[in-house]
């Protein structure tokens, strides 16, 4: 038989494309509440601590109780009261029971100085509480409620809701309570099938003075909506103040480079494959992170030469990504027979978090990689996935492998337009 080259060399051509879809509605790490400092009390003036685990940028609720009187602070240290939903308050001022919520709240920097709250007249507790993930400029809720449980003396706490604009929010409820007495045990129940794991943070009442406090807790809204008033049952018939902040986080970031926008993977001896390869990097703060995919321009066979073509189905495998990267897909192991061009992920150097065994190997030896055609298809396909964006450059490494028969028409192979895409999850 003829042999007709000894050399092949061709072009490979990768277009990148970045998308973060306008419907994206995920975040940097989610917004959380990272904890409360020490509940303080005092017939004077107050000064409650932060938490000790408070860092730079978190955002810190200051919520104050008073006998129904007039609440501010003397030395604010940067705290700001929380416009339009606070005060709330119920009963006659400086009468038992009577209850006044005010809440404030501050952008920390580090190493910050706890506020000083006046004294209202009769009596004053406070706590901060900080919450960790929020967006880390302007006004840190993305909406918010305030009401006073209709001005009712009784068991039944009611926290006013709102409709969020942005998703992954963490709704802060706060509900305070003129109940005359030192308990831990106030508030329970909290309900609202708006929100998801509703969590009781803090609760504390004191018998200074009059006596009062409040009770704080949290509940995720994924999504962008309504969510109804929160119920929650005190245990001792009280006046209250209730409001509800929707802490939003930052918006999606993600930014995609590849290293080169062509790749030159040389001249080859048949039977003899070789390989090259195309670093990605993302960098996202998707809280949900991110996906990546492959998909060609035309239908045809990748590499061409005229119309002489290169078969991309290595093994018979034409890659169509499976819904899990837990779940098998087509590739298959390199071996002397496969006469194609392939692809693959690789392990050495590509984020571990990005890279399935599943997929494309145990690893990058020639006993575990797995390879595949890219997708005759135009539609793209995933070949990598992670669940959550670290906010750092992130690189997934993806390997071109080839080798032909003999009998594969010399010359220079040039491929059609390769593109990557990388997606914030939703």
């Amino acid at each position: 038989m003829k042999t007709f080259f000894k050399t092949l060399e061709f072009l490979l051509i990768l277009i990148i494309a970045a998308a973060i879809f306008a419907n994206i509605q995920k975040a940097h790490a989610a917004v959380a509440y990272r904890s409360s400092g020490t509940f303080t009390t005092g017939a004077g003036t107050i000064s409650p601590p932060y938490p000790a685990d408070m860092v730079a940028n978190d955002i810190c609720l200051l919520a104050v109780e008073s006998e129904n009187q007039a609440i501010s602070l003397s030395t604010a240290q940067g705290f700001a009261e929380v416009p339009t939903w606070s005060p709330q308050f119920a009963g006659t001022a400086a009468t038992n029971p009577a209850s006044r919520l005010a809440v404030f709240w501050k952008r920390t920097v580090g190493g910050d100085t706890a506020p000083t709250v006046a004294d209202s007249g009769n009596h004053q507790t406070g706590q901060i509480h900080c919450f960790s993930g929020v967006i880390t400029s302007g006004n840190p809720w993305d909406i918010g409620g305030g009401g006073n449980d209709g001005g009712a003396n009784d068991t039944t706490g009611n926290v006013p809701g709102a409709v969020t604009t942005v998703a992954n929010t963490l709704v802060v409820l706060i509900e305070s309570t003129s109940f005359n007495g030192n308990s831990t045990v106030e508030c329970s129940g909290w309900t609202n099938a708006d929100l998801a794991n509703i969590t009781g943070r803090t609760d504390n009442s004191s018998t200074i003075q009059l006596g009062g406090g409040h009770c704080m807790a949290t509940g995720n809204k994924a999504t962008v909506g309504s969510y109804a008033t929160t119920t929650v049952t005190m245990a001792n018939t009280t006046f209250k103040g209730a409001i509800s902040l929707a802490l939003q986080p930052p918006p999606v970031s993600l930014t995609f480079t590849v290293d080169t926008s062509s790749v030159f993977i040389g001249s080859f001896t048949p039977g003899t494959p070789i390989s090259s390869s195309t670093v990605l990097t993302v960098n996202t703060n998707s809280s949900t992170g991110y996906n990546i995919s492959i998909n060609r321009a035309s239908t045809t066979p990748t590499l061409f030469n005229g119309a002489d073509t290169i078969p991309d189905t290595p093994n018979g495998n034409n890659w169509t990504a499976p819904a899990a990267t837990s779940t098998a897909g087509p590739s298959a192991l390199w071996t002397s027979v496969t006469k194609a061009l392939g692809f693959r992920a690789k392990q050495t150097g590509t984020v571990s978090n990005t890279y399935s065994t599943i997929w494309w190997g145990a690893d990058d030896t020639s006993g575990n990689a797995r390879y595949s055609g890219i997708s005759t298809s135009t539609a793209a396909q995933k070949i990598a996935n992670t669940t959550l964006g670290s906010g750092s450059s992130e690189n997934t490494v993806v390997e071109y492998r080839i080798d032909v028969s003999t009998n594969q028409k010399s010359g220079a192979y040039t491929s059609s337009p390769v593109t990557y895409t990388v997606i914030a999850n939703p």
